[in-house]
């Protein structure tokens, strides 16, 4: 264990930089990978958990009060949301008109508010001010409704709503102040008209439901879903019921509108995977053979596995206050050393080469021959002509 920790050093002193190259390599590489997987998972899951935490299945259009509605079965909630009507909306600030036709002044219960809508900026309304709203972020998107932005709808009394037409009164034009924005389940764009609401307070609805028009809506949820909204049809009937809005049917179009990115995420993750897994394999194959370097040096001269890793620990330990193995191990490889050095150049050589060559360990080099099987010695190659004294004419 002590040489393996002893050798594993060496190494470090020697290559710790393409070693910490490599490393910062990987995270690199891996970090991008992680992220556009977690991307892709994200968008997956994002209106999924948006319609989990503030979705509906069903909403219901009337023009009179159904409180028989929470009482049908297969239906887990019903929660009325009065809309005040309006004639035509007004705002300075918009870079153009709101269409009237779509637009809606709601009154969440401040219970429900925050598990109908989300925000995204700003704070919800003080329930105690009729003139602060929360603006959809249709209107924002849309219209360029923002923070601080004023809307003046002008409200219709029941009597103007049923004639289709009236002197407008100034007290019915609030000016409603928008104090954040939300996003709510029936806003997200399915291929249809886009809403465009606002939410106002129970001071709101104190000031002016007694005066103006009312629609009556209904935010529905099913024990089942859309498996029950049949069945809901059928027992649900009613002459002052407008219509019905199928929230599942919109959040499966928006889910499907959503699927390509989520495919051109992953399909992202798999190339990069790919791309990845090449540059890391060619950096630690380039490592690989920096490192393996020496060894295919000694292996074409001939020296053999064991003196190889003899040499290793004699050129790369730390023998100065190594443990007692690491100094067992020194003294192992000066051993092999000293019998391999034992062997001198043959007798066939004069003595004047066996001279000049005799600290030469001649077992590293084996038995090495020529192209023909003549036996050749280092500095000298097949084609190194002998004189006649026996001396190569070249020197070792």
């Amino acid at each position: 264990m002590g040489l393996i920790v002893m050798v594993l050093r060496g190494r470090f002193r020697r290559h710790w930089k393409s070693w910490l190259a490599l490393s910062i390599l990987v995270a690199v590489a891996g970090g991008f990978v992680l992220t556009t997987a977690s991307a892709g998972h994200r968008t997956a899951d994002a209106f999924p958990g948006f319609v989990a935490r503030h979705g509906y299945d069903v909403i219901v259009y009337s023009g009179k009060p159904l409180p028989q509605l929470s009482g049908l079965p297969h239906v887990t909630s019903a929660t009325p949301v009065p809309a005040t009507v309006s004639d035509s909306v007004s705002c300075a600030s918009c870079r153009k008109p709101i269409d009237n036709d779509n637009f809606l002044v709601n009154e969440v219960p401040p219970g429900q508010l925050p598990g109908m809508v989300a925000l995204l900026s700003g704070r919800m309304p003080r329930q105690s001010d009729p003139g602060e709203v929360l603006a959809s972020f249709t209107l924002a998107r849309d219209n360029g409704v923002r923070i601080g932005s004023v809307l003046r709808p002008q409200l219709v009394t029941p009597a103007q709503l049923e004639a289709g037409k009236g002197k407008p009164s100034p007290a019915q034009r609030p000016a409603l102040r928008v104090v954040g924005i939300v996003a709510a389940e029936s806003e997200f764009p399915s291929g249809g008209s886009p809403h465009y609401n606002l939410y106002a307070t129970t001071a709101y609805a104190a000031a002016f439901n007694q005066h103006v028009a009312l629609l009556h809506t209904y935010f529905v949820r099913l024990a089942h879903g859309d498996a029950d909204l049949a069945g809901f049809d059928s027992r649900f009937r009613s002459p002052d019921v407008y219509g019905t809005a199928d929230l599942d049917e919109s959040a499966d179009a928006v889910q499907a509108s959503i699927r390509p990115q989520v495919i051109g995420w992953y399909v992202l993750t798999g190339l990069a995977a790919l791309a990845a897994l090449a540059v890391i394999g060619q950096a630690m194959a380039r490592q690989t053979a920096a490192e393996r370097a020496d060894h295919h040096a000694l292996s074409a001269l001939g020296v053999r596995p064991a003196i190889r890793h003899a040499r290793l620990l004699r050129n790369r330990a730390p023998w100065q206050g190594a443990p007692v193995t690491v100094a067992a191990g020194r003294a192992a490889a000066q051993a092999r050393l000293s019998a391999c050095s034992a062997r001198r150049a043959p007798n066939g050589l004069p003595a004047s080469f066996r001279s000049r060559t005799a600290s030469v360990p001649w077992c590293w080099f084996g038995r090495p021959r020529g192209p023909l099987g003549a036996r050749r010695w280092p500095g000298t190659s097949a084609s190194t002509p002998i004189s006649r004294t026996g001396q190569p004419s070249r020197r070792c």
